[in-house]
């Protein structure tokens, strides 16, 4: 439901905080590192081992910006990679993208199983290993997330 700014119609307001850019709290798990057997970069060029970044469930947000918060900390960070667990698709074209922030629902791996059948964590963002140490970070936690530029 949204009102209008008094005495000009044309500028509503958000009353109840339903607009897009509202914060999403779900699991956040820690990216790993080349250490943990992961290539150097992201498909989007970021470095594992030192880069500020987080992964969302869909292809295309290569550099898209939020807000992330843990522990009354709040970082803006670029999302660098794509996952947990979803995002993408397959050989045969078929979609594995989750954009669960869209419609305020969960991430689909919060049930258990990803679009590929196999089992998760119930993660529905990763965090970089650099980006986890300012948020003072040292497993999987709940964190509140929400898109800045788009």
């Amino acid at each position: 439901m949204y009102g209008y700014v008094q005495n000009d119609p044309v500028n509503f307001i958000d009353l109840f905080g339903l607009e897009w850019g509202d914060w999403h709290e779900v699991i956040g798990t820690i990216e790993g590192t080349t250490a943990n057997g992961l290539d150097e970069k992201t498909p989007y060029g970021f470095n594992t081992n030192n880069d500020i970044f987080v992964a969302l469930p869909i292809e295309g947000l290569r550099g898209a910006m939020i807000q992330i918060e843990a522990n009354g900390i709040r970082i803006e960070a670029p999302v660098g990679d794509i996952g947990p667990w979803n995002g993408g698709h397959t050989k045969s074209g078929k979609s594995l993208n989750d954009p669960y922030w869209w419609n305020n629902s969960d991430p689909q791996a919060a049930c258990g199983k990803d679009l590929r059948g196999r089992r998760t964590n119930r993660a529905g963002i990763d965090i970089s290993t650099e980006l986890a140490k300012q948020l003072g970070l040292t497993g999987t936690s709940r964190v509140r997330w929400r898109g800045l530029n788009w």
